[in-house]
């Protein structure tokens, strides 16, 4: 959310009401006012880490992967406008092949995904 495709959903059926829930407010892709203007402001958050210990969400360990840009993507980062550095650093390949290798890894660890 909002995904072109949400957005369009939202002007077309006229709801009552809408309900948005997000696992987090952080979007790389500046768009946390559409959410905003499309569902309204946060009314209730709840720690991930309190939810977990109180046995309403699986036991998960955190970690944050940086992925490096590949030579190419960086050098026309450096030198791009803040448009085409977002678009650079959400579609980083590195980025796909680091999300591909953990799949792949707690696959064979039998994990869920979502």
């Amino acid at each position: 959310v909002p995904a072109e495709t949400f957005r369009k959903v939202i002007e077309i059926v006229h709801a009552h009401c809408i309900l948005g829930l997000t696992a987090t407010l952080l979007r790389e892709d500046d768009k946390i006012d559409d959410l905003k203007f499309l569902i309204g402001p946060k009314l209730y958050e709840a720690n991930w880490l309190e939810l977990s210990r109180a046995g309403a969400l699986a036991s998960v360990q955190c970690v944050e992967v940086h992925c490096p840009m590949t030579k190419e993507f960086y050098a026309e980062y450096l030198v791009a406008d803040m448009s085409r550095k977002t678009q650079l650093y959400i579609m980083n390949p590195c980025k796909f092949w680091c999300t591909q290798a953990l799949i792949e890894y707690h696959e064979r660890c039998g994990d869920k995904i979502i």
